[in-house]
């Protein structure tokens, strides 16, 4: 369904984004730009290789809970030219020489271990000069939101609600770190 509807809303997206050839970028600004996004679990941030680990997609496909599924997935990294050490440090401090191009060297190593479908199209968001949040960042927030388990039902869904705001980061941050937490063991679980 979602692929029915991309061209719809990239067409949306650019008729409401009257402001495309401003050149400076107030505090306040709010810039949503359709990419193709990788396939895996907050990798913007968690570390790189937490998130391929814990993304469903490439851990089925790489069968990470085997050693064999372990070795591919280093290989798949020496194949990228990542460093262990940079994979597994926070993705905002990996060295920007390793991030560039990160997109494209997924996928043209990625499709020699059998993971052929590692990005589709999304949206990301920027508010003036913060990370960059995609649509898949902020689903994984508002549900981490939603399950968040130590209050009531209704104030998750109002801490959710409020998360939607551009006023309110510290929510939607909040709300990554605990699905980061959420992914994490429940993979472990498994």
């Amino acid at each position: 369904v979602y692929n029915t509807f991309i061209q719809y809303l990239q067409e949306e997206r650019t008729r409401l984004d009257h402001c495309d050839d401003v050149v400076t970028r107030s505090v306040n600004s709010l810039k949503i730009i359709s990419e193709e996004e990788l396939n895996l679990v907050l990798y913007r941030h968690w570390n790189l290789y937490d998130s391929i680990f814990n993304s469903s997609y490439t851990s089925s496909k790489l069968r990470l809970w085997t050693i064999q599924g372990q070795k591919k997935l280093h290989e798949l990294f020496a194949d990228m030219g990542l460093p262990l050490v940079q994979c597994k440090q926070k993705f905002t401090s990996m060295s920007v020489q390793f991030k560039a191009g990160l997109k494209e060297h997924f996928v043209q190593s990625s499709k020699k271990f059998g993971v052929t479908s590692l990005t589709y199209p999304s949206f990301s968001a920027t508010f003036g000069y913060r990370h960059k949040l995609s649509a898949a960042d902020f689903v994984f927030s508002l549900l981490a939101l939603l399950e968040k388990q130590d209050i009531e039902s209704s104030a998750g869904f109002m801490g959710a609600l409020d998360a939607l705001s551009r006023t309110n980061f510290e929510v939607i941050y909040s709300g990554l770190e605990l699905a980061i937490h959420q992914v994490g063991t429940s993979q472990v679980i498994v």
